[in-house]
């Protein structure tokens, strides 16, 4: 019954798209309404079969690079799922019958076995024990996220026509919207990037996502570089699966060795001092959800902290419980506390921080801008500001003792 409802909710949403066209019966809907209804049915999606073929290619002026990559998304009910990728070097099972779970690494022949959490939700790899290939299976956890992600990151998406795609024996009439995308943290501040949607008509379904990218997109490297990602959704199934248990169950190959756990791959770089330290914090306007400016020149005069986060970062939210403690150490200290959330959804950080948040301090939203303005090399970012409008402190990662030292300096000024 439920899926009945939520076919009823869509059509109803695809009706209204077409209701906003033109007059003249031209098939013209508003772009920003097109992308709200399908970021809806993504983000609403509790079963679901999503397949996705993805292309990545970049260019620089000494080097470039590309790959192909595949993953497979389908959760079905009682804690059933089954998550695929594969790619250049790496090839991950993860499934679950409700009862066991496996995560098979087909490269190295090992798999690990587990029961469910208690959520019945896919687990993880672990902080420490994530790599760039285990990463794939982690993006193929999240596609329905993902796309919703993708919608929100654009500004002012327009409508530029309708296309019929092909992919096989299918074909897909579509509405085209592109726009803008937000600047993302950990990229150059230089970078522009342009996103295009292709929505199936009659379902509401992301079929297509081109995005572009060029500027320096290497911090360290002043190169200039184009970069373009495509995903094409061949299978979408956002209302009910329909799958067979079988895909649910794991069978290991012969050969394949049960392990209990898988070895740690990552080789992580020293952190590098931020450039931003040292430099006068440029003039930044932050807009609260009722339209209030506030600009960084008017607190001149007063030390500020200024932390970049998002729901959607982990590291962020782990960290939430001791950064209240911290804010309110900071606060204390008459330093004034700022965060800037990067969701694509405002309403997301609004309801965390409603759900989350026992002390006092401003929240605003970010359309790429700010952090554009202030770049770092990822979420959670931290800049300290002292009176003079001298940035003091700048890094990305939270490391509390040295968050703790910092906010201590500035307060004894």
């Amino acid at each position: 019954m439920c899926f009945r409802f939520a076919r009823i909710r869509l059509q109803l949403v695809v009706l209204a798209i077409f209701l906003a066209g033109n007059a003249d019966g031209q098939e013209q809907p508003d772009a920003t309404s097109l992308l709200n209804g399908a970021s809806h049915n993504y983000s609403q999606a509790k079963q679901y079969h999503i397949e996705v073929r993805l292309s990545e290619e970049s260019k620089g002026d000494l080097s470039g690079n590309w790959s192909n990559s595949f993953q497979t998304a389908i959760v079905g009910p009682d804690g059933r799922y089954r998550f695929e990728a594969r790619g250049p070097g790496y090839s991950w099972l993860q499934v679950s019958n409700g009862k066991n779970e496996w995560i098979y690494n087909a490269t190295t022949q090992e798999y690990v076995q587990k029961h469910p959490s208690t959520d019945r939700k896919p687990s993880h790899f672990g902080k420490d024990e994530w790599s760039s290939e285990e990463m794939g299976l982690v993006d193929a956890q999240d596609i329905p996220a993902h796309v919703a992600k993708e919608i929100g990151s654009v500004r002012n998406p327009e409508f530029v026509g309708s296309e019929v795609i092909s992919f096989g024996n299918s074909d897909f009439d579509c509405f085209v919207v592109r726009g803008p995308r937000k600047y993302q943290s950990g990229g150059s501040p230089d970078t522009t990037g342009e996103v295009t949607f292709w929505v199936e008509k009659s379902s509401n379904y992301i079929r297509k996502i081109e995005e572009h990218w060029q500027g320096q997109l290497i911090m360290a490297d002043r190169s200039h570089y184009t970069r373009a990602n495509v995903e094409v959704y061949p299978v979408v199934d956002l209302a009910d699966s329909g799958v067979p248990s079988t895909l649910f169950e794991f069978q290991a190959p012969p050969v394949a060795k049960l392990v209990a756990n898988f070895k740690n791959r990552h080789n992580w770089q020293p952190k590098q001092r931020s450039h931003l330290i040292g430099t006068i914090a440029p003039e930044l306007n932050f807009r609260s959800a009722d339209g209030h400016v506030l600009t960084l020149s008017s607190m001149r005069g007063k030390p500020a902290l200024i932390e970049f986060w998002a729901t959607w970062c982990g590291p962020c939210v782990d960290a939430f419980p001791k950064l209240e403690q911290l804010y309110s150490r900071a606060t204390s200290l008459g330093i004034v506390v700022i965060t800037v959330d990067e969701d694509e959804q405002p309403e997301k950080a609004d309801a965390f921080l409603a759900a989350h948040r026992k002390s006092s301090w401003s929240n605003y939203h970010d359309d790429g801008e700010i952090n554009r303005s202030l770049p770092g090399d990822g979420l959670p970012q931290f800049v300290l500001i002292d009176g003079g409008g001298k940035i003091v402190y700048a890094t990305s990662g939270f490391d509390e003792h040295e968050l703790r030292a910092a906010i201590g300096r500035l307060g004894a000024k």
